[in-house]
């Protein structure tokens, strides 16, 4: 957790104070180190040194715990020196129980803080809720907590699409819940942009927000037309350009941006971006499966073949699912006999239990036109439902076809 702290750019009172502090403690060291005491000067290096990379190089977080955890080593060992010191003392006095007694007493105390933090850090939701009540004014603290709103927002919204009837009062609750987190995680997310405004892991976060609210907006719509309410996508364009201003050249918020404009309908803009995206080699597949649909899209059936070619021969492993497309592909060019060919391939490669071949079958079928083909449709089709298909827009029709 990053803790909110005072940053001062001058001498002002505390900043004095905190100078005198410092200047206090090195003077009781080397004092004591001209006494003849190795120890305090031990304890004194150990925990300097320790802290010095955090201290003297320039962070990109000014106070996190983790900077604490070696020059702890330090300290711990002072605290037991000084438990020694007491434990002596209290002997030399004749009252060892009382020495001993105190010296439990801090241990409890620190037990009593460890129960605390353990308390604090049980869950995420837990610990970056604590973190933004103590560091207001901490961007990513806000930020932290935007992202396990939003997760568990994904992660209800996941819960309501499982459910095969919407209608009962569990599924009305869960998308008043879903709704409820993902607003919250929107507001966790401009809190912390206006903290910091040119952060980029914000920007990122705010692109992926606008981009899942858009996919809502316009889950029943033609995923191959553009989209009736389009301004989420383009909202979600314009974070992820932020968040590329942010960190010039990152694979992260160029795909997304590149994925936000295929699915605004910006079919000719998006398919620019992953040709582009595509010189980068390291990641051919990645850019090779939205390059195909695009193309198709666009009516390049050639390009797009091409691709899926490119994706068998880097990966085997994607024969299965690149088949599918294949067909679906061919289909869609009212190259029937070839799809056909591609969906019996794909079904040989993927086994009884995909629903996908039964699927593009009962598609390629409705899509020929023929009246005499859609008793196998309808047939195929119930397959596809029986093999866990869910029906969704790109199923308008064959639904409306097999009635």
């Amino acid at each position: 957790p990053d803790h909110g702290v005072r940053v001062s750019a001058g001498l002002d009172g505390p900043t004095i104070l905190a100078i005198l502090g410092i200047g206090a403690a090195v003077a009781v060291v080397v004092l004591r180190a001209l006494r003849g005491s190795r120890s305090v000067p031990l304890v004194a290096a150990w925990t300097a040194l320790a802290a010095a990379p955090s201290v003297l190089v320039p962070l990109n977080v000014l106070m996190n715990e983790h900077r604490l955890y070696l020059p702890s080593t330090g300290l711990a060992l002072g605290a037991g020196l000084a438990m020694v010191a007491v434990l002596r003392a209290a002997a030399a006095a004749g009252k060892a129980l009382a020495g001993g007694t105190a010296v439990l007493l801090v241990f409890c105390s620190f037990v009593l803080v460890d129960v605390d933090r353990a308390v604090a850090w049980k869950d995420p939701e837990t610990l970056w809720s604590r973190a933004v009540d103590t560091s207001p004014e901490s961007w990513r603290s806000s930020m932290h907590h935007g992202v396990e709103a939003y997760k568990k927002a994904l992660k209800t919204y996941g819960a309501l699409d499982a459910k095969s009837d919407r209608r009962d009062p569990d599924s009305a609750f869960l998308e008043y819940r879903a709704k409820y987190l993902l607003d919250s995680a929107l507001e966790d997310f401009t809190r912390s942009q206006e903290l910091y405004p040119r952060a980029f892991e914000t920007r990122l976060n705010l692109g992926n927000l606008h981009l899942y609210r858009a996919r809502l907006l316009n889950r029943d719509a033609d995923p191959d037309a553009p989209p009736p309410l389009p301004e989420e996508y383009r909202e979600a364009i314009r974070w992820f350009a932020l968040a590329e201003e942010s960190s010039p050249g990152s694979f992260r918020a160029l795909y997304q941006r590149a994925t936000a404009m295929a699915e605004a309908g910006l079919v000719e803009e998006a398919t620019r971006e992953f040709e582009r995206l595509a010189q980068d080699r390291s990641r051919t597949t990645m850019y090779a499966w939205p390059l195909a649909s695009l193309y198709a899209r666009a009516g390049r059936t050639a390009d797009a073949l091409a691709q899926l070619d490119l994706i068998e021969s880097i990966r085997p492993g994607d024969a299965g699912p690149a088949a599918l497309r294949r067909g679906e592909i061919l289909t869609r060019a009212g190259r029937f006999r070839e799809a056909e060919k591609e969906l019996q391939r794909a079904a040989t490669v993927l086994g009884i239990d995909d629903p996908g071949p039964p699927l593009y079958m009962a598609r390629l079928l409705v899509a020929t036109g023929i009246p005499g083909n859609l008793p196998a449709a309808r047939t195929l089709w119930n397959a596809a439902l029986e093999r866990g298909h869910r029906p969704g827009p790109k199923d308008r029709a064959v639904v409306e076809a097999i009635r």
